[in-house]
């Protein structure tokens, strides 16, 4: 090894030890750098330009065709090589190509999980697996609990992320309550929730292994792992009527690429299995049907605009409720709902209400169509249920009645369009 090598690798090694990374980074880190560096046969801090470093990570993105998670730990630890050592404020994590795209992950069911759950024959396990679909926690968190993070009093499990710092408070639901209180009350553990006989942690392989086990025994052909029990969390409430929005963010989870993964999460691609030769279509019932009644893209299109003039936040509300109430088959509240958007947006056109928006916006032909059409059929709709006493008979609205999805969509899509 040349001298320059040599005093290279004890200088680095000298600052990650003064640093509060994990082995893992540490170690990482310094081999990353050793490979970078030996790429190219040079061994001073100081000898290499911002090429250099694009040049070493098109190498591994085009030539070794590495995983985007890996190629992201190279530029992690180049960023700590040339920023945090060197002060050169190069923007290295922008060089690599590849970007991590989340895999579909599939949802299990309530009836799933709970059988799961039966299967389990550990206590402790069934508890912990137990834990991460009532609360949403992820395992670490889990075997992070504990005792004094129990507030049983009042229902709240206090989840701490940082050492002295209590990040978030769940609700312990009340089915699991008993069952938490009698395990603690017998195992009696000494500081964590769920503890080995020596009074250390449990491990994650333990609990993984039990659910592992249980799947394989149910025959379940799903990847269903305890991970996937975090998304039935958050999907299963969504379904329950919660925002997902409010759900994420309850859960540290309010960025935007979270919303969009769990958007489109569970959304399963249904197998055709008509052909329209030998269907009719009813003339009445032309438009396409879909399982949302505003698009999910569309809802994010409206998330990612940059506008100063007007907060989107109201609109984006209303919209994620009138795809709860779709999902649930509530017509009634639908009208109400997309009355309630054609009211709130005129002033986002300059307009003072929806009637001016119909009638006077310079938009194309087949907008100004849509519009009008919302205007006097939707209104009309909507004031039949909302202004109507109460009377001897009445008759519920079904969907094709309260349908004006396409119409909606034109709206907003113009929304984003002028906002852009």
């Amino acid at each position: 090894m040349s001298r320059e090598k040599n005093e290279l690798q004890l200088y680095i090694n000298e600052h990650l030890a003064r640093r509060r990374f994990a082995p893992k980074t540490k170690v990482s880190y310094a081999s990353w750098i050793n490979r970078f560096t030996d790429f190219f046969g040079k061994y001073s801090l100081h000898d290499f330009t911002l090429d250099d470093v694009s040049e070493f990570m098109k190498f591994l993105d085009e030539k070794e065709n590495l995983s985007p998670s890996t190629i992201k730990q190279a530029a992690n630890s180049l960023h700590f090589f040339f920023n945090t050592l060197g002060k050169q404020n190069w923007e290295i994590r922008r060089l690599r190509k590849k970007s991590i795209k989340r895999m579909p992950q599939y949802v299990p069911t309530q009836n799933e999980i709970f059988s799961i759950l039966e299967t389990i024959s550990s206590k402790q396990s069934k508890l912990a697996v137990s834990l991460v679909y009532s609360l949403g926690l992820n395992l670490r968190e889990v075997i992070n609990l504990r005792k004094i993070d129990i507030d049983f009093e009042n229902n709240i499990v206090h989840i701490v992320i940082k050492p002295k710092k209590v990040s978030r408070k769940a609700l312990l639901a009340e089915s699991i309550k008993p069952k938490l209180y009698a395990y603690i009350r017998n195992k009696k553990p000494s500081k964590w929730v769920f503890e080995k006989s020596n009074a250390e942690q449990i491990s994650s392989s333990t609990v993984q292994k039990a659910a592992k086990h249980a799947v394989r025994k149910l025959g379940y052909q799903n990847n269903i792992t305890v991970r996937s029990l975090r998304y039935a969390y958050i999907k299963h409430l969504e379904k329950l009527g919660e925002n997902l929005q409010d759900i994420l963010r309850e859960l540290g989870m309010s960025h935007q690429a979270s919303y969009k993964f769990y958007s489109q999460l569970d959304q399963r691609k249904k197998q055709i299995s008509i052909s329209p030769i030998d269907r009719r279509i009813n003339k009445e019932s032309v438009s396409v049907k879909t399982d949302q009644y505003i698009a999910t893209n569309r809802i994010n299109e409206l998330i990612e605009l940059e506008t100063e003039k007007y907060d989107l936040t109201k609109l984006i509300q209303l919209l994620h409720e009138i795809n709860v109430s779709s999902s649930n088959q509530m017509f009634l509240s639908i009208a109400m709902q997309v009355r309630a958007v054609i009211d709130h947006v005129p002033p986002i056109f300059n307009c003072k209400n929806f009637q001016e928006v119909a009638n006077n916006y310079k938009g194309s032909r087949s907008f100004k169509k849509s519009m009008q059409y919302l205007q006097n059929s939707l209104r009309n709709v909507a004031d039949s249920y909302l202004h109507t006493q109460i009377r001897r008979s009445e008759v519920i609205p079904a969907a094709n009645q309260v349908d004006f999805k396409a119409d909606i969509d034109v709206l907003l899509s113009e929304i984003v369009r002028i906002n852009k």
